[in-house]
């Protein structure tokens, strides 16, 4: 009997870690997707070119064939996105990679925070090469090669996978030593706090942001598991653990809760766009 609550009470932790993380990456990828528009909505403004903010996307409200299109202009706007991620990303990274051990919510919530900035830079890029939009228009305008995107792929395939195995190493370190002290439990606590989490809320996130049906959204999250695959090997998380009695953990009901607010605000007051500069 003993040994069946010990079983229960961990099987209900790494529920417990999948809806608090599934929360997580959900409020972290609106938070900064909006912030990541905003920044490219400010930007259009400065050239004259104005907007339309919706949930989805941006519309800009200036035809790409207009005079007011200028190179300068194309180039500022559609790097202003990716590069306001990069920047966020980066400094949420040197705190994450840096920071001194934290609660295990905040852990988790940092994690997706930067996961997801970076996100907006190396997977936008990416998406923008498949589904010919964006970043595309200014490389096209320059006059790159096929060779040249084909570089970028690879290249950014490259930092995303690597980067994201250093930083689930350090997601890793800073768990409790409790769930990652096997290998057995190392791979529930993987999958319960970052696979599961990514593949069911990348589908509510779906759920919320469309219609109108949207592939490029679809690629941005799908690219994310990049960043993820290393989860697929645990074995390269060893950890030497210490012996203490782990705390108990608990579901985020405030943050979730929170979430919930958040979410439905975002999809009523954005459903029919909103003009900053009107």
């Amino acid at each position: 009997m003993t040994s069946d609550r010990k079983q229960f009470s961990l099987d209900k932790n790494y529920l417990i870690y999948f809806i608090n993380s599934t929360a997580a990456f959900i409020c972290t990828y609106f938070i900064i997707s909006i912030l990541r528009s905003f920044a490219t909505i400010l930007i259009a403004n400065e050239c004259d070119i104005n907007s339309l903010f919706f949930l989805n996307r941006i519309e800009f409200l200036i035809p790409q064939n207009s005079n007011v299109w200028t190179f300068d202009a194309t180039l500022s706007i559609y790097f202003s996105g990716p590069f306001f991620s990069f920047l966020l990303g980066a400094i949420l990274s040197i705190y994450y990679l840096t920071k001194k051990k934290k609660n295990t919510f905040f852990n988790v919530f940092l994690f997706w925070a930067f996961i997801n900035a970076f996100n907006f830079f190396f997977a936008a890029v990416l998406t923008d090469l498949i589904t010919n939009t964006g970043i595309v228009y200014t490389l096209y305008s320059m006059n790159l090669g096929q060779s040249i995107q084909i570089i970028i792929y690879i290249s950014v395939s490259y930092l995303m996978i690597h980067l994201g195995a250093l930083s689930i190493k350090v997601f890793v370190f800073s768990s409790d030593p409790y769930f990652i002290k096997t290998f057995q439990k190392r791979i529930k606590y993987l999958f319960s706090s970052i696979l599961l989490p990514w593949f069911f809320g990348s589908l509510i996130i779906l759920s919320i942001i469309t219609p109108p049906f949207s592939q490029y959204h679809i690629f941005l999250l799908l690219l994310m598991f990049l960043f993820l695959i290393s989860v697929l090997y645990p074995k390269n998380y060893f950890l030497k653990t210490e012996t203490k009695v782990h705390k108990e953990n608990k579901i985020n009901w405030i943050f979730i809760i929170t979430n919930i607010v958040l979410v439905f605000l975002l999809r009523y007051y954005l459903n029919s766009g909103i003009n900053f500069f009107e």
